[in-house]
């Protein structure tokens, strides 16, 4: 029986990459297995907030469309665990899509700025918390965005 553990999980929906660094026996290879292509952006950028939050919203939509493949590959490739992590990865985005656009258009006038946990990518407005509630990293580790 294959053990794999994940040391990074890590999506960059924006361009389209999945990065998975993953150690274990028989892992070798399966980071190049799941790492498409940077895709450029095929349509010049709007400047209004509704054409920005709408296509943005889009890109969102089509990366999740993309993703949905990889759990197929990961099955066929004998890893189902990762295959079930890529359809777990698909949901969360899938949820996050709805959020998105609305949170962009609620805090398009807002000043304050922004603080993102290294870790976990979760973002807090106005200030850092004392630690992040996903996986307590020290707020003081927090990516400040002004």
């Amino acid at each position: 029986m294959l053990t794999t553990q994940f040391s990074c999980l890590t999506l960059v929906p924006r361009m389209g990459i999945v990065f998975i660094a993953v150690t274990g026996p028989g892992s070798k290879g399966l980071v190049d297995l799941f790492n498409p292509l940077p895709r450029e952006l095929e349509e010049s950028m709007s400047t209004d907030l509704d054409d920005l939050v709408a296509a943005f919203t889009d890109e969102m939509q089509q990366t999740i469309q993309r993703y949905a493949p990889y759990a197929q590959r990961a099955e066929e490739a004998g890893f189902p665990h990762v295959a079930r992590l890529f359809r777990a990865l698909v949901t969360s985005e899938t949820v996050r899509t709805r959020l998105v656009p609305h949170g962009l258009q609620e805090h398009a006038n807002d000043p304050s700025d922004y603080y993102v946990c290294p870790h976990c990518g979760l973002i807090f407005i106005h200030e850092a918390p004392e630690k992040c509630p996903a996986d307590e990293t020290p707020g003081v580790q927090f990516e400040k965005i002004s």
